[in-house]
């Protein structure tokens, strides 16, 4: 029998794990953050970044 997996089930679990591993290393005195490196110009690849923002 298949299972039906939710997405927003998935990502809601997903979060609530990412938020614990974050109030881990905050404790840790780490200050989590994200990097974006880009290399070139492509316009695709600048309307992502702008989107991740």
């Amino acid at each position: 029998m298949a299972n039906i997996l939710l997405g927003k089930d998935v990502a809601d679990k997903a979060t609530e794990l990412l938020i614990e591993r974050v109030e881990k290393l905050k404790a840790k005195g780490i200050e989590p953050t994200l990097a974006i490196v880009r290399v070139g110009e492509n316009e695709d690849d600048l309307s992502y970044e702008r989107g991740a923002l």
